[in-house]
């Protein structure tokens, strides 16, 4: 398994803002991390990144649906502190047996069943 990140990737460290949801000011550290939790807006979604640097990265839908695609499935098994680099067979077999819970919203976008 290779920790690599997928060719032309942003580096997981530049660029980030620190995480305020639900921490007034931004203050706070929650229990059991050594940094804060962050997120990070982009064009229609956001990275978030906890304070041990598991990353999970959403696009929004019109209408607030939060989307991902195999590529985000993929940077986040990359980003866990054991990292797991699944192919797209791998991935897709993965998604489609989690239907009904999760819905194709557009060819290869998904999102979770209401």
């Amino acid at each position: 398994m290779s920790a690599a990140r997928p060719k032309g990737a942003p580096d997981a460290r530049r660029g980030r803002r620190p995480f305020r949801s639900g921490f007034e000011f931004g203050t706070a550290v929650p229990l059991g991390h050594a940094h804060p939790p962050r997120h990070t807006v982009h064009g229609a979604g956001c990275r978030f990144v906890t304070g041990k640097g598991t990353e999970v990265d959403v696009d929004f839908e019109a209408h607030g649906s939060e989307i991902f695609d195999l590529w985000r499935l993929r940077w986040y098994g990359l980003s866990l502190p054991e990292p797991l680099d699944a192919r797209d067979e791998d991935l897709r077999s993965a998604v489609r047996s989690l239907q009904p819970l999760l819905v194709e919203m557009r060819p290869g976008w998904f999102t979770v069943a209401n």
